[in-house]
């Protein structure tokens, strides 16, 4: 009788136990699946006519509880007529996009470490770069802070990166954030470090520090923004070179109830005199491109996409929620290099992009249209043939999300 009960205590206390733990941790989780479809001709992808469809279906769990958290967000991204035959099985990228672990040593720091997103600030220098369908994602250790408040975050990381080969690859940066009533104040440092890169460099050390202004009201916001380059790099392994380089933006948006939202901008990336991505040129690192120069994508990889010239940007913008669930907009955008070509031009492309927003819950329908005028200097650089003055591009993508 007395084995029976010690055994029943027994059991009753890995019960209560296993309810312990069960309540005291908690299972997050979230789904999306993501279709876009594009037509393009005469861009600087493709001189033809194009279709293309692709697809991202992501699925993020996590579990924890107040202090510890394991996160893992595995996701299939496929190019649609991409595999060899319908019967070859699983074709695209199977992989995890987040898988991570995160301990809380009080209700406001925290240190992530495995592999995560990172998202610096306004995302010039580092950005997830969720247009893409596959995002974008480090292997690294990040300590994230916040004052009870929530008026100061910081963010301080370091991974490891191995970009096309690169061998001994640091990329570390430290972030923070100070809110002031209407006006945002951030600050940042971002170093890289290689001992050899892919196009063959060697020695590199770079830092890119940077300082952004933000001012939010109910009609009007305003921000600017000036980030530096400064290092040693020796370009193919011959002599080393100093990088002295700069980025400058500023914006302006005006909101109005009845006639929408307008705004303007600039931006100025420094390059070099002669072609090729010399140490004058900015480079914007990891940076959200498609969200800053042009939907088209014709300056995703700077300073490679303006063969080293530097960039001027600038935009007028105007979005209006014409109905409930209903956002119109279109953006314009004058694109030259900061320095001539050798055949003393300057005009990249100007670039109209247009589009519309709608939101049915879970799911949201957008897509666009825009068109680019080409310029003698991006003819000049090689990015689109003597005869393309114009491309299209044409896309439609629904989101859902659960």
């Amino acid at each position: 009788m007395k084995k029976l009960v010690s055994r029943a205590a027994l059991a009753a206390g890995i019960i209560s136990i296993s309810a312990t733990v069960a309540v005291a941790a908690d299972l997050e989780h979230s789904a999306q699946y993501r279709p876009r479809f594009e037509l393009q001709r005469g861009t600087v992808s493709t001189p033809n006519t194009v279709f293309a469809a692709s697809h991202r279906a992501r699925l993020t769990l996590g579990y924890g509880s107040e202090s510890w958290k394991i996160s893992v967000a595995p996701q299939h991204v496929l190019v649609w007529g991409s595999s060899g035959s319908t019967l070859s099985g699983l074709s695209g990228d199977l992989d995890f996009h987040t898988a991570f672990a995160q301990y809380a040593f009080t209700d406001t720091t925290s240190i992530r470490i495995g592999r995560q997103e990172i998202a610096i600030a306004d995302q010039r220098l580092i950005g997830s770069v969720n247009w893409t369908q596959q995002g974008r994602s480090f292997d690294a250790v990040s300590v994230n802070h916040a004052s009870v408040d929530k008026t100061y975050q910081s963010t301080s990381f370091a991974a490891i990166v191995h970009e096309g080969g690169s061998i001994d690859e640091l990329l570390a940066g430290v972030h923070f954030t100070e809110r002031l009533d209407s006006l945002s104040i951030s600050g940042m440092a971002i170093l890289e470090q290689s001992r050899r890169r892919v196009n063959g460099d060697e020695d590199f050390v770079r830092v890119t520090p940077g300082l952004l202004l933000d001012y939010s009201g109910d009609a009007l916001q305003a921000g600017v923004s000036a980030y530096g380059q400064f290092g040693t790099v020796a370009p193919g392994g011959t002599t080393s070179q100093s990088i002295a380089a700069a980025l400058v933006a500023a914006n302006v948006l005006v909101k109005s109830e009845s006639a929408g939202h307008f705004g303007w901008g600039l931006d100025f990336l420094t390059g070099s005199k002669a072609s090729g991505s010399g140490p004058d040129a900015f480079d914007t690192l990891y940076a959200t491109n498609h969200k800053f120069y042009g939907s088209m994508d014709y300056f995703l990889n700077l300073p490679v996409h303006t063969g080293g010239l530097g960039l001027i940007d600038s935009h007028m913008t105007w979005s209006s929620n014409v109905l409930d669930n209903l956002d119109l907009g279109v953006k314009v955008h004058q694109f030259l290099a900061a320095n001539e070509t050798a055949a003393g031009n300057r005009n990249f492309a100007t670039e109209f992009d247009h589009f519309a927003k709608w939101k049915f819950k879970p799911a949201t329908l957008v897509g666009g249209y825009s068109f680019a005028f080409h310029g003698d200097a991006l003819k000049d650089i090689g990015r689109v043939a003597a005869n393309d003055d114009i491309g299209h591009w044409l896309w439609l993508m629904l989101d859902v999300q659960l």
